[in-house]
């Protein structure tokens, strides 16, 4: 694929990744429903839980938020008996939060909610595709992690500048 064809398959279908986006964010706030939180709840214990215990501002880094903003957050959680708070026995400044086993139950509802979608999703591909897919997934999370943000903010600017149009031709996106 020449530069001009790997910017036009670009311009054509990077637009379907956001609506899978919204609608997979969709259906993740349906599997949600029935509980006592919010799926953007859910996805804080489900941080949470991968931490096993969490600062109050690591969960404000992570999340991009202010203390402020997260203490509002974790506030009804812990009075609807999903978080603990503690306080870290080596500095009393540090609040840390954990989850209660009423979240561990929430959770494994919510996995299983969570199996049966992607079972459903993923019984329309092949073995090959969805592996295919799960690597792919995979290769792009890696990607947005190593990804200058600064440099997608500076648009037009930037790829006026560095002449991203070849940058991006020249990389090994597409494999023919």
């Amino acid at each position: 694929m020449d530069k001009e064809e790997a910017e036009k398959f670009c311009m054509e279908n990077c637009a379907d990744i956001p609506k899978f986006m919204r609608e997979f964010m969709h259906v993740w706030a349906r599997l949600c429903s029935g509980t006592a939180i919010n799926h953007h709840q859910v996805g804080l214990l489900f941080f949470i839980n991968e931490k096993q215990r969490c600062k109050m501002s690591d969960l404000a880094a992570e999340l991009a938020l202010t203390p402020a903003a997260i203490t509002q957050i974790v506030d009804p959680l812990v009075d609807q008996g999903y978080l603990e708070r503690t306080r870290d026995k080596n500095d009393r400044r540090v609040v840390l939060v954990t989850l209660t086993e009423k979240a561990h139950e929430l959770l494994r509802l919510i996995k299983g909610r969570r199996t049966i979608l992607m079972r459903e999703l993923f019984s329309s591909l092949t073995q090959d595709e969805a592996s295919t897919l799960v690597s792919l997934i995979q290769r792009l999370k890696n990607s947005l992690e190593s990804l200058d943000i600064n440099a997608v903010l500076d648009y037009p600017k930037a790829y006026e500048t560095r002449n991203w149009r070849s940058e991006f031709a020249n990389k090994t996106i597409i494999k023919k």
